[in-house]
Parts: C-alpha cells; sequence; structure tokens
C-alpha cells in the first residue's frame, strides 16, 4: 500500500496491510523472545478487548453502533431462538444486556466531560469535525509503518486516542500505566507515521489521550502529552525495532531469541539494614 492518509478503512482490513505498527513493537519492549512469542502466537480474543473495541464503535461512530449492535435478551446462547437470532443479525455485535449497557454507560460519560468531548468532537461541533479512525501508512526508519488514529485534529494539529482502562485512580497510577503498556511508544510512532506523510515538525507535537473506566462510576480523565513523551516513546519503538530484527535473525538461524533476563542477577537482600545480633546461624561443614 502506498504512503498516504485513508478514511473508510475498516479494523479488519487495516489488520491485512503489510507494515508494521507499535502493537506489534511493544511486546518487543519485553525482550525478543516476547516479542516475537506475540508476534507470530494465535490471535486470542478477550472480553476486555472486545469491551475496547465495542467502546471505539459506540464513541467514534455513533451513528455506526446504533446499526452494528444489537441486545441479546434471550438468556443462554444456545437453542432454536439463538440460531435465528444470529442469522437476522449477521455481521453485528451481539451483547448482552449488561454489556450494552456497560458502553452505553461509558459513551455517555465520554460525552458528557467537557474535555473530552471537545477533544473528540472540535471545538465547535457545528463547524466541523475531526476526522475518526483514519489510517496512515508512511515510513519510520527506513521501514514501511502504519498506525490507525481514533482522531485526527487537523485545524489544531492533534492526535487523539481513546483508551479505556479497568482503573483510573490518580495521576501517579495514569503515568505507570503509559509507561507500562507502552502508550509512550505508541504516541511516538502515530506521530512519526504521521509526520512522514505530512512533513510534520517536532515542534508542532500535540498527542492527547482520553481515558475512560469500564467500571462505575466511568470516571474519565484527559491526558495531554508533554513534547517530552516523544523522545522517551521514539527511544522505546527505536529500542523494539532492534529487539525485533534481533529475534527474526533468530528465528531464521533456528536458535532461542534473548529473554527478558540475558544476564545475570546481583540480587542484594532488602533487608540489609536489619540488626543480624543474636540469629542463630548454623555452620555448613565443607566437604
Amino acid at each position: 500500500m502506498k504512503k498516504g492518509i485513508y478514511k473508510n478503512i475498516t479494523f479488519e482490513d487495516y489488520t491485512e496491510i503489510e507494515a508494521l505498527n507499535a502493537s506489534t513493537l511493544k511486546p518487543y519492549l519485553a525482550s525478543p523472545l516476547h516479542g516475537l512469542e506475540r508476534e507470530f502466537e494465535e490471535f486470542s480474543d478477550t472480553p476486555a478487548l472486545q469491551l475496547g473495541r465495542w467502546v471505539h464503535v459506540a464513541v467514534l461512530e455513533g451513528t455506526n453502533w446504533a446499526q452494528r449492535s444489537v441486545c441479546w435478551e434471550g438468556g443462554r446462547r444456545a437453542g432454536k431462538a439463538w440460531d435465528a437470532f444470529q442469522m437476522e443479525h449477521e455481521g453485528k455485535h451481539i451483547l448482552k444486556p449488561e454489556e450494552f449497557e456497560k458502553v452505553q454507560r461509558i459513551q455517555e460519560a465520554i460525552y458528557q466531560h467537557d474535555a473530552a468531548e471537545d477533544l473528540i468532537f472540535g471545538e465547535d461541533i457545528l463547524f466541523y469535525l475531526p476526522d475518526a479512525e483514519l489510517t496512515v501508512v508512511g515510513d519510520v526508519n527506513g521501514t514501511l509503518a502504519k498506525a490507525r488514529l481514533d482522531v485526527w485534529d487537523k485545524l489544531r494539529g492533534l492526535i487523539v486516542d481513546l483508551k479505556t482502562t479497568a482503573k483510573l485512580e490518580h495521576e501517579g497510577q495514569i503515568r505507570h500505566s503509559i509507561e507500562a503498556y507502552g502508550y509512550d511508544l505508541q504516541a511516538a510512532w502515530y506521530w512519526d507515521v504521521l509526520a512522514s506523510v505530512l512533513g510534520l515538525d517536532d515542534a508542532e507535537f500535540r498527542f492527547s489521550f482520553v481515558f475512560v473506566c469500564t467500571s462505575a462510576p466511568y470516571d474519565v480523565a484527559v491526558v495531554n502529552m508533554d513534547p517530552l513523551w516523544l523522545e522517551i516513546g521514539r527511544e522505546k519503538y527505536q529500542t523494539s525495532m532492534t529487539a525485533r530484527a534481533a529475534a527474526m535473525d533468530a528465528r531464521t538461524g533456528g536458535y532461542r531469541p534473548d529473554g527478558r533476563f540475558k544476564e545475570p542477577i546481583d540480587l542484594v537482600p532488602l533487608a540489609v539494614g536489619l540488626d543480624m545480633a543474636g540469629v542463630e546461624v548454623e555452620e555448613l561443614e565443607l566437604v
């Protein structure tokens, strides 16, 4: 696929584009071994991933969500009634009542959060709407790269990414999530892929996350990323690309790539300062 910005590409079609993306690189932060395992293992869907996808569609494609989702209230998913319901609503998201309600409440929480609504729908919804779910194909370090932007507000030069999270407690926890889950890597990757197409400068970096908790009371937090995150995230994805190259060499050569604990660990006991007086120590006889 040629470099450029594309609208109306489904997520399923996006995954088929043969280019490197942030999701592939994140596991390599742990080690070449972890990255290789994740990249080539069979995809395993989870309720958390499903909920995240539903929330994205509901928030970013409100009209499509109403058309593409339906609630099953027939209890156990089995029997003739369930089979008929599936056939009638083929291609739609079929949710349980509690799942449907959760998505609606998360959607409402974001819509009622002024800062989040402003980021996702623009400063003046009657004047313009930012582009949602754009596919960008560009070049990073000489490698064909892709990114799927939740929101690109070209008038403000701003990328917005929507994240669902199990907990949203305080600023420190949010910072830890950004670092632990490689969201800083993702922010830098998205920016650099887009910059390779539009010619953006580092000084123009603007990136915000909208975090929403997936349990009541469905707290929402807007996080504006400082420009320092660009360098931190960029260093991370470059490290991941190096680890991936090493993993591919190992895979081709038929040997095991490095794991998380490549080097020996010199451990110091946590109780270094404890008074050991009076503690009986059994002397071992050397043989």
